[in-house]
């Protein structure tokens, strides 16, 4: 229902705008081991990620099939953790849900995958040793989160819509505090009517109606 709403507002004439929402789910541990200093900064994974199961836990993940055999695999990165209040970590890894298809409109209540607080310790553990005390007692976690919202391209959709005075900025897809200074500075520079950076067209919300940009689509590989 948000893709068709955004649709509406960026080209109501067009074909329909095929944005999508991703599951974003967050980890939350009380780190009774203190096994992360409190002033570490976010701490990223990017290299791929073999967990560490033992070969009777390899073989009743493999006989389950699906995402839980998948986890004896060869994983892509991406797990990161930072620091929360009161000696808490907030823990990520959205590769877990990358395959979920949300239905349009979203659901307001989110079922995450039960095994994801176990394998995003499992995985931040391969980087951060000290974590792999947890998992033979697995603690008490909660899990809370939402939905990013992805073009097609997964480039964020920023300018001005169809209706007067409306103007887009939207599908940061994850990287909301990093690209939100950049963001805000091209949306004012449509709102203020100021000459625009030559990036503009890459992120404007009508770029998949221009017939010139669509065979990009189609070769962009989704992140």
């Amino acid at each position: 229902e948000y893709g068709r709403a955004l649709h509406r507002t960026i080209s109501p004439q067009g074909p329909e705008l095929t944005a999508r929402n991703e599951i974003h789910g967050k980890v939350v541990l009380k780190d009774t081991l203190k096994v992360i200093p409190r002033d570490a900064p976010m701490v990223i994974c990017d290299d791929p990620i073999v967990l560490p199961w033992s070969d009777e836990e390899k073989e009743d993940l493999n006989s389950m099939g699906g995402l839980a055999q998948r986890l004896t695999e060869t994983l892509p990165g991406g797990v990161h953790l930072r620091p929360y209040p009161s000696g808490f970590l907030l823990m990520l890894w959205d590769f877990v849900h990358a395959d979920v298809v949300v239905p349009d409109p979203p659901p307001e209540n989110i079922v995450f995958e039960e095994l994801y607080p176990e394998v995003v310790i499992r995985g931040l553990s391969v980087m951060i040793p000290g974590l792999k005390a947890y998992l033979s007692d697995m603690p008490r976690t909660t899990v809370d989160g939402g939905y990013y919202m992805k073009a097609p391209d997964n480039k964020p959709l920023i300018g001005k819509g169809t209706l007067p005075n409306y103007f887009i900025c939207t599908g940061l897809s994850g990287y909301g505090i990093m690209g939100s200074p950049a963001a805000g500075e091209l949306l004012a520079k449509y709102i203020y009517q100021l000459p625009l950076p030559s990036y503009a067209n890459e992120l404007a919300p009508w770029r998949f109606y221009d017939p010139n940009f669509k065979p990009s689509i189609t070769k962009t590989k989704e992140l």
